[in-house]
């Protein structure tokens, strides 16, 4: 390849990530911006104490350092932006974090040239996907640490191929910074070590290993001397590991593969060659799952999750090379595995070891949480195409068809994240002077919190006669005691009427995008409000509360 097609390829990955991203920068703050927004203003506080101090989350006040459960380097991140502009504002935060879709997009397409032979359309397909094209649009920590984990990925396969030791290096310390984003990041550690295991020059993983480690030592017993814990364990504490969590976790994240990955029609198109049987069984097993949704779904929301749930299937049943790795493992001797083998092991166990991870560890599905597995899921795809060759126009449709589902969707969750800053605005129009309490999350509690309001406990403690209580739908609202609920008296509600027919997070359309806890569709077709708060006067104490209903 020339030096100048690389450049060219470069400049259009540039390009197509800013166009996908800038007009989208002045998109209010959402899900758990406010988290980290909360955090940068911990860090100005107190800079070597990024964990400190308490966050009021679901109706109780907890400890910052039990509440959240990824380390701090975003919150750094923003902390100096806030330092230089003054203040969290959404443009500037936004521009900010520009950095992290380039450099997980110029990562992907130096990956691609190592496994495929059209490195731009596989990158194009990574930027395409809704899952990438939406979390570039926040402040959260998924993008960031895909980018960074991406970049480490792309130096340590280069340093291993061409023995350079200022590449592994880097891949070191690339991949150091990325633990400190998300710990799910460690994950990468063993599969990189095993691409250097099979070139045959596994202590070059040291190079990767020892910065990784040590970062996350150090850091841990930081958090140790601070708290009495070591944050990484107690972040640990949140997991859940029941069976019924993870079955359902599990098909709501093949469903969202489907939906928000690569276009479905080019999930089904790359399984042609399939035999009839495969086809047949996995219609019927898309139709059961589909079926045994709850009584609240309609025709309409069953077929869409039929149609996520068996493209997700698709891809995962005939992209990967399963027959080709599970050949290899059988004859467990890989330095007699050809480079073409060798490849395709790693590259499933990219893609299926963060998916596993994900469904186990993770308390909920989440498109999101897709990300670490996407690009190596689309390089098995394209070299599944084979392209360049005939399948290359199928791959340039799949792009284009991508790319605009990612649009509309994206269009939607700013319609969402704007719904939730507009019904706190309103809200705060009700008391203006009299003392206002709200409970919720996300950019709902970010704008409310702006209002003047404050998070009431599950109790009401504190609370009185004639104060305002601001209940939301969607954005988490915390479970009230009885003897709170028996006080409240509606005065009002407050909705945010829908701009865009598509939602992306909603109980009544079940799309759940960001928590399957919502809904098993990542987006759903729906009319209706985007987002409605409940207004509530509180009353005296009651003698007794035999019966509540929960607001």
């Amino acid at each position: 390849m020339t030096a100048r097609l690389v450049r060219r390829e470069r400049w259009l990955i540039v390009a197509t990530v800013c166009a996908l991203t800038l007009p989208f920068v002045a998109k209010p703050f959402h899900i758990d911006d406010d988290v980290y927004i909360k955090g940068a203003r911990q860090i100005l506080a107190e800079p070597w104490n990024p964990l400190g101090g308490t966050q009021h989350l679901l109706g109780e006040t907890m400890p910052v350092y039990h509440f959240t459960q990824h380390p701090p380097l975003v919150s750094y991140w923003i902390a100096l932006a806030v330092r230089a502009t003054g203040e969290a504002r959404e443009i500037p935060l936004h521009l900010w974090f520009l950095p992290f879709p380039l450099l997980a997009g110029l990562a992907m397409l130096q990956i691609s040239r190592r496994f495929t032979r059209s490195p731009a359309l596989a990158t194009s397909l990574l930027l395409g996907t809704p899952a990438f094209l939406i979390m570039s649009h926040g402040l959260m920590t998924d993008l960031p640490m895909l980018s960074l984990g991406l970049a480490a990925t792309a130096c340590f396969i280069r340093g291993v191929d061409e023995r350079r030791a200022g590449l592994l290096a880097v891949a070191g310390l690339l991949l150091a910074a990325a633990s400190l984003v998300q710990y799910r990041a460690l994950i990468l550690v063993p599969l990189l070590g095993a691409y250097a295991y099979l070139r045959g020059t596994l202590r070059q993983a040291t190079w990767l290993a020892v910065p990784t480690i040590c970062v996350s030592l150090l850091w841990s017993l930081h958090t140790y001397s601070e708290f009495g814990v070591v944050h990484m364990l107690d972040a640990g504490s949140w997991l859940e590991f029941q069976p019924v969590r993870i079955v359902s976790d599990a098909t709501a994240y093949v469903a969202f593969l489907g939906g928000t990955s690569v276009f479905p029609a080019l999930s089904v198109w790359s399984a042609r060659g399939t035999r009839r049987s495969a086809w047949f069984g996995l219609s019927v097993v898309s139709l059961g799952i589909a079926a045994t949704l709850p009584a609240t779904y309609t025709w309409n929301e069953r077929a869409a999750f039929f149609t996520f749930f068996f493209a997700g299937s698709t891809l995962l049943m005939a992209v990967p090379p399963w027959r080709s790795v599970a050949g290899a493992l059988r004859s467990a001797v890989p330095s007699r595995w050809c480079d073409e083998t060798k490849d395709d092991v790693f590259l499933v166990a990219m893609m299926a070891v963060p998916l596993a991870s994900q469904i186990v560890l993770n308390l909920f599905a989440s498109a999101r949480s897709l990300l670490l597995t996407l690009p190596f899921l689309i390089l098995l795809l394209v070299r599944r195409l084979n392209v360049p060759g005939p399948d290359h126009a199928a791959g340039r449709v799949g792009v284009v068809l991508g790319v605009g589902l990612s649009l509309a969707i994206g269009v939607a969750d700013y319609d969402y994240a704007s719904a939730a800053r507009d019904v706190a605005r309103y809200s705060s129009a009700v008391n203006p002077d009299g003392p206002r309490w709200f409970t919720g999350e996300w950019g709902f509690r970010h704008y409310i919190e702006r209002e003047g309001f404050a998070p009431i406990a599950s109790d009401g403690a504190g609370v009185r006669e004639g104060d305002l209580l601001a209940v939301p739908d969607t954005p988490a609202p915390a479970f009230l005691e009885d003897s709170l609920v028996a006080r409240l008296r509606p005065v009002g509600v407050i909705e945010s009427a829908q701009h865009f027919p598509l939602k992306v997070m909603s109980f009544s359309a079940h799309a759940g995008f960001y928590s399957n806890f919502h809904g098993a569709l990542p987006f759903a077709l729906s009319a209706g409000p985007l987002e409605r708060v409940r207004l509530f006067r509180i009353t005296a104490p009651v003698a007794s509360a035999t019966s509540a209903v929960h607001p």
